[in-house]
């Protein structure tokens, strides 16, 4: 696929990236009158977590409620301090990815 970089260890991974590039949405919403497809079983989830309010993910330490696990483990850095994303140009370090690509661009 022309301008994508993205690459993956695993082949499932890669295959349902690919649905992003070939537009097919195999997972379909059950709820009455709502008929949106997506791309992974995890984005359905949280659409229909959405609908329903669901947040079944719960931190110990100050009760915030997440729809994801993935969601409770970043959040709970919050916590704990912990950031395990370092820069190799500086002496940065960050609890989410995201931030540490974006203070990557500052090394341009």
């Amino acid at each position: 696929m022309e301008g994508c970089e993205k690459a993956f260890r695993e082949k499932g991974n890669l295959l349902t990236h690919m649905r992003i590039h070939n537009g097919q949405k195999p997972f379909r919403c059950d709820f009455a009158d709502c008929d949106m497809m997506f791309t992974t079983q995890g984005h359905l989830t949280d659409h229909r977590r959405r609908h329903s309010g669901e947040r079944p993910y719960i931190c110990e330490v100050c009760n915030d409620k997440f729809m994801r696990s993935s969601t409770l483990k970043i959040h709970m850095r919050r916590h704990t301090g912990e950031k395990p994303y370092k820069c190799d140009k500086c002496d940065r370090a960050f609890s989410e990815s995201g931030n540490l690509r974006t203070h990557l661009k500052t090394h341009v």
